[in-house]
């Protein structure tokens, strides 16, 4: 097919990306095992893989220099390796096996040369091989893998009885991109808006506060449901006329619903690509899968079957709503950058599920071909006999809670072995045992303290302050705090990049949090060597996002202000509040001789920062006569005051004359000060604020 060199990466490749540059371990990078039966010439293996390359695109792109688009190459050859292992016996066949799997994951794939694939051919006996094929999840899925290998074997049997045979056409990536292009997005946006209505709690792992960032260290487990009981569990499904599929995602629902202690379960569900109103998809090969939500609830009344015939209707309803990646969602949703959907994943691998027999060659099993960051993966391989491929973060979860796992899958399949025998959900509930479940606890931090905080120096510092602020869901990040350390992740590294390209009209690739993994250096990259000329020597933001003009709160008598990190707190999510502190506090710059001077020095960096009135100012205790003043100038230059706050003024009428006979009013103003008691002040500036 016609198709460009060159394409953007969707926003998923964008997160295997990222993943790749910044873990140690890849986790995009597959090692797919197939058994083969028969007979195999190796020349003519190869030259029916070459021929494959022709065909399908995606085994001919790679990454550009930069890493942010991908190019189709003209032409690209496999490199392959044939190992002659007939004479080992089994057991040394098996051990060198797992340290050819072992070497070949640990030996990373160059995504930026064409193929980004490896094969390797092991030859067992004159009549069985094993195909071990590398590749990467940036250009290829579990479906596209099995796509390529049935058109491989097809080359190859053509090749044996040297006849031509012409395959299907494959549609162009472009056609595909335009017929993505086309579909209403607002019906599918209208589909998850009321399909994750009033969803607030996802289901979270629990953690120690120790653990923070992105790399994880994961660890596969693996089992099998005997065929025997397989066959009932088909038999089952066949009865009800529910998918094994279906039957998968319900005992996967169940199991969570019971650890969690939770009736509405939200997990991530990988899907095709494949099952789409779009002529040939099918035949298509490339990173066409995607990840979303799956919501299913939880009603125990129900009977099993008629629960799981609900959960199939909706499935089968979202079909065409597939089309959505997980930055639309949170951005459709307003859900926050620091806090995941879902920490587990369900995993179909369907695409070899009715075995694969093409000419004299038979695959007769297959193992691998799925890659996961999440906390949880489970990924069921539906042969004759049902393999369950687990992949678990030991941060989060130990070997005990996965034992918990699987022995609940095996229970719930053992219940399904009489077709009559149709229990309701609360009865599979019961039946469970409990866990000993991890309870999530607070990573919440107090970034602002007057050991660790760095104020933005910069407006470029200061504009990405406002973006960490919102990704992390924090205030008072200093501009020296490290993105890992905070608990940043590389999908939010893409949104990072994202906002800092439409705020700062920057385009950084996330790799570029590798070497500049605070907000100072950031900056330093922005503006370049030189810099910027303006620099904030006296501005402390509290919280820089919201759309409401800032609220100005100046120092007092000590000339700190973290005192004000409460009153920012107490005041609603969309009210900016900045401080202002003195120059002079760490040994650097000039202290103002007078009110005047500190004044207007105060008034060049608001208005650095908002350019325009109404300016919002609070004073309290010495800092009063600097508000007073600072509103004068500003009102001198035609610019506009919208609220002027004095706190803890100290005049006669309310002191009174010394004499004992004042007013208590301040002295409990500054006690609730001290405190930390804003609820009364609070009520006070938002009367005015948001009157």
């Amino acid at each position: 097919p016609d198709t460009p060199t060159e394409f953007t990466l969707s926003y998923l490749q964008k997160a295997f990306v990222t993943s790749q540059q910044i873990n140690t371990n890849d986790p995009g990078q597959l090692a797919l095992v197939f058994d083969l039966s028969g007979a195999i010439d190796f020349p003519l293996f190869q030259k029916a893989w070459q021929d494959t390359t022709v065909r399908h695109a995606a085994l001919r792109t790679h990454l550009n220099q930069i890493g942010d688009q991908q190019i189709v190459a003209e032409e690209a050859v496999l490199p392959w390796t044939f190992l002659d292992w007939s004479e080992v016996s089994e057991t040394t066949f098996k051990q060198q096996l797992d340290q050819l799997h072992t070497s070949e994951i640990n030996q990373s794939i160059n995504l930026k040369i064409a193929p980004a694939s490896r094969l390797l051919l092991i030859k067992k006996s004159e009549t069985k091989h094993v195909l071990f094929w590398s590749c990467h999840h940036l250009f290829l899925d579990g479906w596209s893998c099995g796509i390529i290998l049935k058109d491989a074997l097809t080359y190859y049997e053509n090749l044996q009885k040297q006849t031509i045979y012409n395959l299907p056409a494959i549609p162009g990536f472009t056609a595909y991109l335009q017929w993505e292009q086309s579909q209403d997005r607002e019906a599918i946006e209208d589909f998850w808006k009321q399909e994750l209505a009033d969803f607030q709690s996802p289901l979270l792992f629990g953690q120690s506060d120790s653990v923070t960032g992105e790399v994880g260290n994961f660890k596969d487990d693996f089992f099998k449901i005997n065929t025997e009981i397989a066959t009932q569990i088909r038999t089952w499904c066949q009865h009800h006329r529910i998918t094994l599929s279906t039957w998968c995602q319900g005992m996967w629902t169940i199991l969570l619903s019971k650890y969690f202690e939770q009736q509405d379960v939200v997990f991530g569900m990988t899907v095709s690509g494949r099952f789409v109103d779009f002529q040939r998809v099918e035949l298509m090969s490339g990173l066409m899968m995607n990840v979303i939500p799956s919501r299913v609830k939880i009603d125990a009344a129900f009977s099993v079957n008629k629960w799981l015939s609900k959960i199939q209707v909706e499935q089968g309803q979202k079909g065409s709503f597939e089309n959505i990646q997980e930055n639309e969602l949170r951005s459709l949703l307003d859900w926050p950058s620091h806090l995941p959907f879902f920490e587990s994943l369900f995993v179909y691998g369907n695409f070899l599920k009715d075995g694969l027999e093409i000419g004299n060659i038979k695959v007769t099993d297959f193992s691998g071909g799925f890659s996961s960051g999440y906390p949880l993966t489970m990924r069921v391989n539906p042969l004759s006999a049902i393999e369950i491929n687990w992949r678990y973060d030991t941060k989060r979860l130990d070997d005990k809670t996965i034992q918990w796992f699987k022995t609940g899958f095996i229970k719930l399949s053992e219940s399904f072995i009489d077709i009559s025998d149709n229990k309701n959900l609360e009865q599979l509930l019961f039946e469970l045992p409990l866990p000993e479940r991890k309870t999530t606890t607070s990573n919440s931090t107090n970034f602002i303290t007057s050991q660790n905080y760095i104020a933005p120096a910069t407006p470029t510092e200061l504009a990405l302050t406002s973006i960490w602020e919102k990704l992390f869901n924090e205030n008072g990040i200093s501009v020296k705090a490290d993105f890992f350390e905070l608990g940043g992740k590389s999908i939010m590294a893409i949104e990072l990049f994202a906002k800092i390209e439409k705020k700062l009209n920057k385009v950084l690739p996330p790799v570029t949090l590798l070497s500049a993994r605070t907000i100072s250096d950031l900056a330093k990259l922005i503006d370049g060597e030189h810099g910027t000329t303006i620099t904030f020597d006296s501005l402390v933001p509290m919280r820089s996002t919201g759309s409401r003009p800032p609220l100005f709160c100046l120092h007092g008598g000590g000339g700190h202000v973290f005192f004000y990190r409460d009153l920012a707190r107490h005041l609603p999510e969309d009210q900016p509040v900045y401080t202002l502190q003195p120059q002079g506090l760490d040994g650097h710059g000039t202290i103002q001789k007078s009110i005047e001077e500190m004044a207007a020095h105060y008034i060049k960096e608001i208005t650095a920062l908002q350019p325009k009135g109404p300016y919002h100012i609070l004073g309290t205790c010495f800092s009063n006569s600097v508000a007073l003043e600072m509103a004068g100038q500003l009102t001198a230059a035609g610019k506009t005051i919208g609220n002027l706050f004095i706190i803890d003024s100290g005049p006669v009428h309310l002191f009174g004359d010394g004499n004992g006979s004042g007013n208590q009013t301040v002295s409990r103003f500054v006690d609730m000060l001290k405190r930390g008691d804003f609820s009364r002040i609070q009520q006070k500036i938002k009367g005015k604020l948001f009157s």
